[in-house]
């Protein structure tokens, strides 16, 4: 299981790869490995940094508009705050 989009999200959260290698218990090495497409992760593994990072496996394993994403988030947040 390829996550293309894993490096591009832990770079938004603004961690480094030791610091997601820690929020989901796997290796620096691993996370680096994983980022570079030198390994693949098994399903349980995804799950974990998946969990860490607060997103879905298939946001990591497929291109997804994270600009869109955002945009519809920060929309959301202005409608609660209006209500």
């Amino acid at each position: 299981m390829k996550l293309p989009r894993l490096r591009e999200v832990r770079e938004m959260r603004g961690w480094s790869q030791s610091v997601l290698a820690e929020k989901a218990g796997v290796s620096r090495d691993s996370i680096s490995n994983y980022e570079t497409g030198q390994r693949e992760p098994y399903p349980a593994t995804a799950m974990k940094l998946a969990d860490a990072l607060n997103v879905s496996v298939s946001e990591l394993e497929k291109d997804f508009d994270w600009e869109a994403h955002n945009i519809e988030l920060a929309a959301e947040r202005i409608d609660d705050l209006a209500k």
